[in-house]
């Protein structure tokens, strides 16, 4: 979508406080493929993925049951419905602040890439000061 119907080029006239919208997309499908092989398959970190998670999964619900009944399985169960609600709460007050961060990050390397651009005509015109009160928008 972003090479049809001139989309590029209203993108930049018409919002221009969308910046590098190409770098945005290589680093948001970089982003995405490596969170999704890590998921299924686990990190470099030795964390397990998907597939460990399901076989850890029935794995100890068999031992479980085979130890403690049907009881045991509740409770375990139960108490991972409990965590996974916890989780998901802290999830959804910290993706906001995340979400900010990651703009500005962005907004900084536009305005540091438009300053190195300009920054012959800067200098001549002495230009340092308006320059800097950009920055601090």
């Amino acid at each position: 979508r972003y090479a049809c119907d001139n989309a590029y080029y209203v993108l930049q006239a018409e919002h221009p406080e969308v910046d590098n919208p190409d770098q945005r997309m290589v680093t948001d499908i970089r982003l995405f493929c490596e969170e999704f092989s890590n998921t299924l398959c686990g990190g470099r970190d030795g964390t397990g993925g998907v597939y460990e998670g399901v076989g850890n999964i029935v794995w100890y619900s068999y031992q479980t049951w085979h130890r403690s009944g049907p009881f045991g399985i509740c409770v375990a169960f139960g108490w991972s419905t409990l965590v996974f609600l916890g989780n998901a709460g802290v999830i959804n007050l910290v993706a906001p602040w995340v979400f900010r961060q990651e703009r500005i990050e962005a907004m900084f390397r536009y305005v540091h890439v438009q300053w190195r651009i300009n920054a012959e005509e800067v200098a001549f015109q002495d230009g340092c000061a308006t320059e800097e009160a950009g920055v601090d928008k």
